[in-house]
């Protein structure tokens, strides 16, 4: 460990950013109220975890976050692994390397972290921590263009990839008895769209990606020991559709976003589909819901994440058209969005947005900023979801109301 960014310097001011999230769900408001129940994100202040860019961020099964990022110097590139500790980080280089393209981090069962990573073009190197916390390297060749990670239940590493070992195509790569094995998904698929891999607890394996030939996001799955299925999810020959992400839920709905460029739209929107009981729901703009905006049209590479926290609500968070980061939530009739503030007078870099949310609610985000000097940094935000009683008149002033929420959450509204 080479450097520690300390937190106890920092005050723990949790500032509200709190959200209105309509309930129309039958029995969700009290007999005679016809005010809107009310959740709200308390948001702590952001911690500089280190200089560098490309963050992806995890937590390990006691909630701890784990970020995994790229730092540069002189042309050169070392990937690193930030943790969190009790009252501050600690960091530690993985890999000197030449360039980093991409990264993705998973630890596993054992709360052991791993790291999937394309280097320079398309070289693609898994690594391990190992029991004596030295790293493990395996190159996977060169062969990849776009990478998605995750470990399965029995703690299994399990890549997706395209171009790995042909000029084009997905593949799934996946480690084994003490070795890995690759198999071909779809062999039609081009890279640069963006493509996404899930295992649910059942150990079936579930992908999405576009497949530009006929102009249609697809859907994958394969159950052990049988053959890939498919289905189409949306299918627009005149827009482009790039950067998908799938997640299953406890139930077995699977949840996708994905970014969707019309020819004549002056921006790309993020819209969600959900797939239950084998049949796929109508795709939702989440452009509609109040306060989310539209992302920069012809951002292929726009930092779109999503994940479930633990009532198996999506969250998601992207960057919109204003160079800052827009965080939804969906309740199970629409989505609204969440209030979020970057730090000072930082923008965006690279775009480059990584969130998680823990089995307590907890949300979790890395990003990437650049300041006015041009240095980009990695920063670190924790919130925690609350769900705020409705119906209660706090200050007894014969009104339930915004005021009452000053009462309940200090920061309310400043």
């Amino acid at each position: 460990m080479n450097s520690v960014f300390s937190l106890t310097s920092a005050k723990k001011v949790l500032v509200c950013c709190s959200v209105w999230i309509l309930l129309f769900l039958n029995g969700s408001r009290d007999a005679g109220c016809d005010q809107k129940p009310i959740f709200a994100v308390e948001w702590e202040e952001p911690v500089l975890v280190d200089f560098g860019h490309n963050p992806s961020i995890a937590v390990d099964s006691k909630g701890k976050p784990l970020i995994a990022y790229a730092k540069s110097a002189d042309g050169h590139d070392w990937l690193k692994l930030a943790q969190r500790l009790e009252e501050s980080w600690s960091d530690e280089v993985i890999l000197d390397t030449e360039k980093v393209h991409t990264c993705v981090l998973s630890p596993d069962l054992f709360n052991t972290p791993s790291v999937a990573c394309i280097l320079g073009a398309t070289e693609v190197v898994c690594s391990r921590r190992t029991e004596k916390d030295l790293w493990e390297l395996e190159s996977l060749g060169d062969c990849g263009a776009d990478v998605a990670f995750v470990h399965s239940p029995v703690g299994e590493p399990n890549l997706l990839l395209t171009d790995y070992e042909s000029s084009s195509g997905l593949s799934h790569v996946f480690h084994a008895r003490s070795d890995w094995f690759a198999e071909m998904v779809d062999p039609n698929i081009e890279p640069g769209h963006g493509i996404s891999l899930d295992i649910s607890t059942s150990g079936t394996i579930h992908a999405v990606f576009y497949d530009s030939s006929i102009r249609t996001l697809r859907y994958a799955w394969k159950e052990r020991g049988e053959a890939w299925r498919f289905e189409s999810i949306v299918s627009d020959a005149s827009a482009a559709i790039f950067v998908p992400r799938v997640q299953v839920d406890t139930l077995g709905t699977v949840h996708v976003v994905y970014c969707h460029q019309a020819p004549a739209a002056d921006g790309a929107t993020v819209r969600y589909v959900f797939r239950r009981d084998g049949v796929w729901m109508p795709a939702v703009d989440l452009s509609a819901a109040g306060g989310i905006t539209r992302l920069a049209k012809g951002q292929s590479n726009v930092p779109l994440t999503l994940d479930l926290d633990p009532s198996d609500r999506p969250w998601v968070a992207f960057e919109p058209l204003s160079g800052d980061i827009s965080l939804a939530v969906w309740n199970s009739a629409f989505w609204e969005s969440i209030s979020f503030s970057r730090p000072g007078n930082h923008i965006l870099s690279d775009y480059h947005v990584s969130m998680v949310v823990d089995r307590r609610g907890g949300i979790h985000l890395a990003c990437s900023f650049s300041d006015n000097g041009g240095e980009t940094k990695v920063y670190y935000f924790r919130g925690i979801l609350k769900k705020v009683p409705h119906c209660t008149d706090y200050n007894q002033d014969g009104f339930v109301d915004e005021q009452d929420l000053m009462m309940l959450l200090p920061g309310w509204g400043q």
